[in-house]
């Protein structure tokens, strides 16, 4: 969804996804889609204050793996790994298809098609299964241990599929 003003610059796909990564928003402030911005933000602040994800970060950079697992509350956190990962894919497929408006000025409607599906997915489940088996004894290393290995699974999944699909109408 693009905003009310007129968006007349491209935009680099992974400058998006990397602010997405860094605070959930700050993607869609650089494809100037200021209310998925504002939405996203609120969101991050919210699930992280009341999930106490912060604080959790914090004992299990120290160390105090016990006392990380305690201070998070988990029926928060577990929303954190879903807002994270979905802010960085529609950040990422929203600039994709404001480049595609851009580059057909003809075309009144935003291309459909969606990039890297299997690595968002993969992140998003890989994120959640982290944080609720905590691997490596911390709820926050685990989870990142768990988004990684989660994203590469995907992507691998989506390229077979995309072999299989391309294989099989040519």
């Amino acid at each position: 969804m693009i905003n009310i003003h007129k968006i007349n610059s491209y935009k680099t796909p992974w400058v998006s996804f990397i602010c997405s990564l860094l605070i959930p928003g700050f993607g869609h402030l650089y494809n100037q889609n200021y209310l998925f911005a504002i939405t996203f933000l609120v969101l991050e602040l919210l699930v992280n204050n009341l999930g106490k994800i912060n604080l959790s970060i914090y004992f299990s950079f120290n160390g105090e793996f016990s006392r990380a697992h305690q201070i998070l509350n988990f029926q928060w956190a577990m929303f954190y790994p879903c807002i994270y990962a979905f802010a960085a894919w529609h950040a990422y497929n929203e600039a994709k298809s404001i480049n595609y408006q851009l580059s057909y000025e003809k075309v009144d409607h935003l291309s459909k098609e969606t990039y890297l599906n299997g690595l968002f997915i993969g992140m998003t489940v890989g994120l959640n299964l982290g944080l609720i088996w905590g691997f490596m004894g911390s709820p926050i290393l685990g989870t990142l241990l768990g988004g990684m290995v989660g994203a590469i699974i995907g992507v691998i999944t989506e390229y077979i599929i995309q072999y299989l699909k391309n294989k099989r109408y040519n």
